[in-house]
């Protein structure tokens, strides 16, 4: 579990941050605070409605590790952090060409299964008709 004491929200409209904080339990600080917060911070998330990156390399001078999730359209963080050593950043980007790299993964295996199915699809109707045939045999009366 997460110690909501330990989460630490930031908005660039500091009445924002101190609402949506007071409404999740967490603590905000303000915009100002954000470099001081990024250099103590394993896990920083993104997520806001800036045309421009928030997260930038000379905000992370000193970090030397971190994970950064980027939540935000167009992505909030730049891609410089995403070369540096030691950071790892996860955005809706990649998340979505992995996606998609597992959907052309499952359409590739599922038509590699359905040859399978059919062999297995006709055995199962030559079983059934034959059963059925039978079943007819025994129901006439000049068979009995």
């Amino acid at each position: 579990t997460i110690d909501a004491s330990r989460l630490i929200l930031i908005n660039r409209n500091d009445s924002k941050a101190n609402h949506v904080a007071s409404r999740l339990g967490v603590k905000s600080e303000t915009f100002s605070n954000l470099p001081d917060y990024l250099k103590r911070s394993d896990i920083v998330m993104v997520a806001t409605g800036s045309p421009n990156p928030i997260i930038t390399t000379d905000l992370l001078a000193e970090k030397k590790t971190g994970i950064f999730f980027d939540l935000s359209v167009p992505s909030n963080i730049s891609q410089e952090v995403k070369k540096l050593d030691g950071v790892i950043v996860y955005d809706l980007d990649g998340l979505s060409r992995l996606a998609n790299r597992h959907v052309g993964n499952r359409k590739k295996a599922l038509l590699a299964a359905l040859p399978i199915v059919d062999q297995y699809l006709e055995k199962f109707n030559t079983w059934y008709e034959r059963r059925l045939l039978f079943k007819n045999m025994k129901l006439h009366p000049k068979l009995n």
